[in-house]
């Protein structure tokens, strides 16, 4: 059963959120929070903007207290550049996580794993077919068993996930029920997610599902009448829901040699907006204060 020492679990990007109080946004989050930070490197590239490594330099250093990890300014496709930023910011005295990308050679994954980096993210995996991914991702696996654990960078689909035991993933799709008026819950009696379309019929299937993660299947069947905080409280709380099954299937995954970490795996829940993820934070203590053995038990 989860506890809510675990907390909620956020990732904030510099490049949208360089001028957010972080102090005061991770209080918003509750107690046992986690905060993953990134550069937001590939969002800004998308809309024709660059990081600078020493503006990221700076505000990690600045808000380093309430980051519990942070992960390298990549370049996606350009392995040597983002081993130089990795360099550049340790010579900054920071301990951002590598990044190894989809298609990269493996010996770039082995120099990581020769320099005693425990903790790796994997990147360019998003858009990628399962079919394409998932024999690179097992041989990273297997070249890091025993020396390191992996963060799948943007990776939330499902047959990944349960397949392989990531330390930690992000994702933005539990956003999507503010944005497109859906909303995807986790069934634990059968181990899967149950999409429910906003003011659809489904809603009335879905009751008690709907209920068990803090909503009201009344407000939601009817369009106008859900708000978008309830929604994100409810998404918050699948994704919570589905990492504690996570768990249950995998066992605890730890950092090697960080014992003072909470062993995973971890869905960190991403998006550009801090009042949606205070929202989803208060969705899943909600969900933890009020969970019992029966609702909160995974069945893998």
């Amino acid at each position: 059963m989860s506890t809510p020492r675990e907390g909620f679990k956020a990732l904030g990007s510099f490049h949208y959120f360089r001028s957010v109080d972080i102090a005061a946004f991770t209080r918003r989050l509750g107690p046992g929070h986690r905060f993953l930070a990134d550069s937001g490197a590939f969002s800004a590239h998308t809309q024709g903007a660059a990081i600078n490594i020493d503006e990221y330099a700076d505000w990690l250093h600045r808000w380093k207290p309430y980051i519990t990890h942070y992960i390298n300014l990549d370049v996606i496709g350009d392995p040597a550049a983002t081993w130089r930023n990795q360099r550049a910011l340790e010579a900054e005295g920071l301990r951002p996580i590598p990044v190894f990308h989809a298609g990269s050679d493996f010996t770039e994954l082995r120099r990581y794993l020769d320099a005693g980096y425990t903790y790796i993210c994997l990147g360019g995996l998003v858009g990628r077919h399962h079919k394409a991914v998932m024999p690179w991702a097992i041989r990273c696996f297997r070249e890091a068993r025993g020396r390191a654990v992996f963060h799948g960078l943007g990776l939330t689909r499902w047959t990944d996930l349960a397949a392989l035991p990531y330390y930690s993933v992000d994702s933005t799709s539990w956003s999507k029920a503010h944005r497109f008026g859906a909303v995807a819950l986790w069934d634990d009696h059968r181990s899967r997610w149950i999409n429910v379309k906003i003011g659809g019929r489904d809603v009335w299937r879905y009751t008690h599902l709907i209920r068990a993660h803090g909503g009201d299947p009344a407000r939601l069947a009817d369009r106008k009448t859900y708000t978008r905080n309830e929604v994100s409280r409810m998404a918050a709380t699948a994704f919570h829901r589905a990492e504690t099954w996570l768990r249950a299937r995998h066992g605890p995954v730890a950092i090697p040699g960080h014992t003072e970490d909470q062993p995973g795996p971890h869905i960190y829940l991403a998006d550009t907006n801090v009042d949606d993820l205070a929202a989803g934070a208060s969705g899943v203590h909600a969900h933890l204060a009020d969970a019992t053995p029966a609702d909160a038990r995974a069945r893998p």
